[in-house]
């Protein structure tokens, strides 16, 4: 997690001197600058990027930041903001103004949430604030010394808290047992999971590993809940990419407590490679985990028969898409979407009847389409169009008999010179080298 990344490189020695100057926070060294009140380093306050304080008071930006997320981070109501400074711990001088006209200068996007929160308790609403905390609670751990909330996704990094989020406590210890002593005996649920605060989560899962419980999926072998943020191929700040939601082997994390109803099936269910039936991302992801690298995706003959949409999108490095030989019946609107190097595109050999508008989108480097084989009609070819590279289009043993649609002003694709229409073999224009 980020704290954890954030205080990885620190010793322990060092990190008890920087707790002895943090004491000093606020110490005036000259008339430019002061010792920050949560790093203990010296910050030019003259400096623009520096976070002046109505009290006089001076940290770095990243510093003020970090304090913020803390306080963020605690359940309850947030109802006074008090600079880091251990002199005024009880002077509520940061208001949610002051926030608003520093949250460009600090680039946090909690900002907005703290002062969201911030204001509704101000003002006596809860703002569904009780929710709120009641799922922080559930999907975090008390720091043993200073009681601070300090939450811990599953797969983000082992289990060994690198500093408590609070700037004057930095307290290590375990999230799933909370020892403050590297070498102990890490238990839970009774279980022995370690002899260590560096532990992991398990890296595998079925249904009956989830505990449903307090509302909140989690792994039963550690505690740990599922991450909020992250989504299947789509990493959060926190996560290297190879937690279980990113592989898709667990859906994200609720965002409020799950009713009775909803307490089960939070496990993907593995499915038959060579018997797809429809394709979604999931199951792209789990056939290439490293599906946002691949160049090359062979998927013909696999017993597809949809294809969902946003399951082809934004995969930066994919030239070549074999697709054929499936039971494919419609392609979809968003079906392929932002495929910046995509060369080759083969569809040919399915069922395909329909093809929607808007269903290919963002494929400028495509070159070669081939839909032959299938039971479309003039109408489909509605959806070729913003295609500046490509040079042929496979239409041949379909239901297509014209192609005057192709023709009108404003499609892009100008690039197009060979269309085979009649079923033959020999379809390739003689000058056009295979991707």
């Amino acid at each position: 997690m980020y704290y954890q990344n954030k205080y990885l490189k620190y010793k322990n020695k060092y990190l008890d001197f920087k707790k002895q100057i943090a004491q000093k926070g606020g110490s005036v060294i000259n008339n430019k600058t002061m010792i920050c009140a949560t790093c203990g380093a010296n910050v030019d306050c003259s400096d623009p990027q520096s976070i002046n304080l109505d009290c006089k008071c001076c940290l770095h930006e990243e510093c003020f930041g970090d304090y913020l997320d803390s306080k963020l981070m605690i359940g309850g109501p947030v109802t006074c903001l008090n600079c880091p400074n251990k002199e005024h711990v009880d002077e509520c001088n940061i208001t949610s103004e002051y926030l608003t006209k520093i949250k460009s200068k600090l680039n946090n996007p909690n900002i907005d949430k703290l002062i969201e929160r911030f204001n509704s308790n101000r003002g006596g609403g809860g703002g569904g604030g009780d929710e709120i905390d009641e799922l922080v609670l559930k999907t975090s751990r008390q720091c043993p010394s200073c009681k601070t909330i300090v939450t811990h996704s599953h797969g983000h990094a082992c289990h060994h808290i690198m500093g408590c989020p609070n700037p004057n406590c930095k307290q290590h210890f375990c999230f799933v047992c909370l020892s403050t002593t590297s070498t102990h005996d890490c238990i839970y649920n009774g279980k022995l999971i370690g002899k260590t605060w560096s532990t992991f989560c398990r890296n595998i899962i079925t249904e009956k590993d989830i505990d449903y419980s307090t509302g909140i999926p989690r792994d039963n072998r550690c505690g740990c809940s599922f991450c909020t943020e992250c989504k299947l191929g789509q990493k959060c700040k926190q996560c290297s990419g190879d937690c279980l939601v990113c592989m898709g082997f667990v859906k994200p994390g609720p965002t409020s407590i799950l009713p009775e109803s909803e307490r089960r099936g939070w496990y993907i269910e593995p499915f038959d490679k060579n018997n797809i039936g429809v394709l979604t991302r999931q199951k792209l992801l789990k056939i290439y985990p490293d599906l946002l690298s691949k160049s090359v995706i062979e998927l013909d003959d696999k017993k597809i028969t949809a294809i969902e949409s946003g399951t082809f999108q934004n995969l930066p490095a994919l030239e070549k898409l074999i697709l054929w030989d499936n039971q494919i019946t419609t392609i979809s609107r968003n079906t392929f979407q932002n495929l910046p190097a995509l060369k080759k595109l083969t569809l040919d050999n399915n069922q395909i009847t329909n093809i929607e508008s808007e269903a290919f989108q963002g494929l400028p480097a495509l070159e070669k389409l081939t839909l032959h084989n299938n039971q479309i009609t003039n109408d489909s070819l509605r959806a070729i169009k913003d295609f500046p590279s490509l040079r042929i289009l496979s239409i041949h043993a379909t239901n297509i008999t014209s192609i005057d649609i192709l023709n009108e002003r404003g499609r892009n694709l100008d690039s197009l010179n060979y269309i085979p229409l009649r079923d033959t073999p020999s379809y390739y224009d003689s000058d056009y080298e295979e991707p």
